[in-house]
């Protein structure tokens, strides 16, 4: 046993050189490659993982980085590890993408060296061992690194958010190496070792991602696969008895896990996606047939992240839906007959069809994602790679069928290298926002999300503002599996445009649109309410805003567009409060202080208003700075305090010139900062006895 280690570490050492140069060397062109979609929500703009020390409070906390809808409320514990990893980057490399990215290339290099380790380990198992004598090395190495350079791996690798698909694989598979290690050994405490951290990394797998939950099945037929002998009538019933409490204890663990103890909570997702549960089976066998092509015929066209496979409505509509539901029966029956002559083939069946299971049945996700492949294409190379070189092994030995040997040896390097390329020339596509969406709307032309991405994270960041226009409005012909949010979106940021554009009215038209594609949407209504402000439109906002108010009563955002809307239109709202309760939510805030301070002046309460106002001053921009002193002369005028009056003059024209001050008013008016006219007319005089300039003319022409 002593002798067998000591091998197998001899082997490990140039099998992890070779394994880590070639994902290096494919993976090389994606240390700059810039953040994506999904990125933004859970990484970027992600309040949880923006740490700025390490103390053990705020590492915590990172364990509860759900999104929750964007709210970022921090009540759920949302895949701690991969969310902890994303902190640690954060803390030393903040937004640039090269510390991410080395950590996720990192995982993809230990995911395929652990799955080296397995399926060297595998084919010593007693069921393989017997058959299979020679080449287990070259079979193992073969294998996983085939597996590693495949092109369909590069969007759980090179899509950073994705590191909680690689992750949860790499301590699945690394899970799956103790167990086999743990089986192998003759050894107690070995084995209790061994044993202990497979149960240790199982945890770790589901904390990474919860589809990691099927290990235990895994688990369950690998043992019968290469530890049984099933030939053996007892243990063929024993296999029965297991799997049906396998999947009895799946079951139950899977309900706590994703539907919060409700078996049937699944069927409530199916509310906001454009397909139903019995199409979603019914095309799901078409994609999962489709992942296979791509597996097996890895040409550039067939990946994206989007892609234009139809739904199939019927068993017959598209033709190919009972074909693949046929082929998937065929495959996993030929995987359970020939699962005792050939084991590695039943096995690699099996695991690639329980690896989909959560994500490619009848959870209501999206239908189709490419990184969904990289725990269940694990062991799919095994028995290519076996039988290449069981033939390699013929034809050696073959005097005669030299040639033969040679050609099946230049095309299997051929292989490895063209793969390799494959998935070099996939990376650049990944390099931008512009590569990747464009890639994407070539793919998917009848899409509307890749045009709504292109749209705002390409044309909008470089003021391409009428390229994004028209890609918004050609986004709402086609199809999005959240149909009504997609609508919602395209509408949102048409508003947004046009709002950018200065053109207020057809910015009040798309918002009002964006609210009836999804009338529960609050942040489409407050984007209405801010566009019907800006139009001038102030009952009406304040109608959006007394409905966000009942959803959302402690969201500071919408209190404190209240509170502007209310110093416009001069009124009061004392059931509701919304000046008091901005502060008591927010008292640092420059806006909430500013908005209690003019309200106090409008009521004549001059000293609170003088206090809470001298709170605000030092606060946020120079602009509003002169706005604030503006309010404060007023406010002395009124109280007829004339020291302070003299006071906050002088401090005006001390820290600005009249060019400077004439500056920042204009960019007030131009943002149509929503507060009270103030009384400029009032202390024109006092400031002109200042300087040497009319206020009522540096005024008008500001424009104010």
């Amino acid at each position: 046993m002593i002798v067998q280690e000591k091998k197998e570490a001899n082997f490990l050492i140039p099998a992890a050189v070779l394994l880590g140069l070639f994902v290096f060397v494919v993976y090389s062109n994606t240390f700059n490659a810039s953040w994506h979609f999904d990125d933004y929500i859970n990484i970027v703009k992600n309040p949880h993982i923006m740490v700025s020390d390490l103390y053990p409070k705020t590492l915590i906390n990172t364990f509860y980085a759900s999104t929750d809808n964007g709210r970022y409320a921090g009540k759920n514990l949302y895949r701690p590890i991969p969310m902890f990893t994303f902190a640690l980057n954060w803390y030393w490399g903040k937004d640039s993408v090269t510390g991410y990215h080395c950590v996720n290339i990192g995982i993809h290099f230990l995911s395929a060296l652990f799955l080296f380790l397995s399926i060297l380990n595998l084919l010593k198992t007693p069921n393989i061992a017997a058959w299979l004598t020679e080449n287990r090395y070259a079979i193992a190495l073969l294998s996983s690194l085939l597996w590693a350079i495949h092109p369909i791996q590069t969007q759980a690798v090179t899509y950073i958010v994705q590191r909680m698909t690689a992750m949860a694989a790499m301590f699945f598979i690394a899970s799956l190496y103790g167990y086999v290690k743990a089986r192998l050994t003759r050894h107690a405490f070995k084995k209790v070792l061994f044993f202990s951290i497979s149960m240790v990394l199982f945890v770790c797998a589901v904390l990474s991602k919860e589809n990691a939950v099927m290990l235990p099945l895994v688990l369950l037929i690998l043992e019968f696969v290469f530890f049984q002998d099933l030939s053996d009538k007892k243990i063929r019933n024993r296999a029965l008895v297991f799997a049906f409490f396998g999947v009895i204890a799946f079951i139950i663990l899977s309900t706590s896990l994703f539907l919060d103890n409700n078996l049937l909570k699944f069927l409530e997702g199916y509310e906001k996606r454009s397909f139903t549960l019995a199409q979603r089976l019914m095309t799901e066998p078409r994609i999962v047939i489709h992942y296979l092509y791509q597996i097996f015929y890895p040409v550039d066209s067939l990946y994206s992240l989007e892609n234009n496979l139809p739904l199939s409505l019927s068993l017959f509509s598209p033709w190919t839906t009972l074909p693949s539901m046929c082929a998937i029966l065929a495959l996993m029956a030929a995987g359970l007959w020939h699962i005792r002559k050939y084991p590695i083939f039943g096995f690699a069946v099996f695991f690639f069809f329980l690896n989909h299971f959560i994500e490619s049945s009848f959870f209501p996700l999206e239908l189709r994602f490419e990184h969904r492949n990289y725990l269940p294409s694990m062991f799919l190379f095994v028995p290519i790679s076996a039988g290449v070189l069981k033939g390699l092994d013929f034809y050696q030995h073959q005097a005669t069928k030299k040639m033969l040997f040679y050609f099946f040896v230049a095309a299997v390097t051929s292989l490895v290298f063209l793969l390799g390329f494959a998935t070099y020339t996939r990376n650049f596509v990944w390099i931008t926002e512009e590569s990747f969406w464009r890639d994407a709307i070539e793919k998917a032309p009848e899409r509307a999300r890749p045009y709504q991405n292109y749209a705002f994270y390409y044309c909008q960041k470089t003021g391409a503002y009428d390229e994004a226009i028209s890609l918004y409005k050609k986004a709402l012909k086609f199809q999005d599996p959240y149909p009504n949010f997609s609508r919602m979106i395209s509408y949102d940021n048409l508003r947004s445009l046009y709002m950018m554009k200065k053109e207020y009215e057809t910015a009040v038209f798309y918002g009002e649109k964006a609210v009836e594609a999804l009338p529960e949407g609050n942040v489409a209504r407050f984007n209405y309410a801010l566009s019907l402000v800006d139009a001038g439109k102030l009952d009406q906002a304040l109608d959006q805003i007394n409905i966000l108010r009942q959803r959302e009563d402690k969201n500071i955002s919408v209190l404190k567009l209240k509170s502007q809307i209310l110093l416009q239109l001069g009124l009061d709202d004392p059931e509701d409060n919304c000046f008091l309760k901005s502060v008591q939510y927010l008292p640092f805030d420059r806006d909430t202080l500013i908005y209690f301070g003019i309200d106090f002046l409008r009521k004549d309460n001059f000293i609170k208003a003088d206090r809470i106002l001298n709170q605000a001053k030092d606060k946020g921009s120079e602009r509003m700075r002169v706005f604030v002193l503006i309010a404060l002369i007023e406010n002395s005028i009124r109280r007829g305090n004339k020291t302070d009056m003299d006071r906050y003059v002088q401090e005006l024209i001390d820290g600005l010139s009249v060019k400077e001050i004439q500056t920042k008013l204009k960019q007030l008016e131009m943002e149509k900062h929503p507060l009270v006219r103030l009384s400029y007319k009032k202390i024109e005089a006092i400031i002109a006895k200042k300087i040497d300039i009319s206020l009522k003319e540096m005024i008008q022409r500001s424009g104010t």
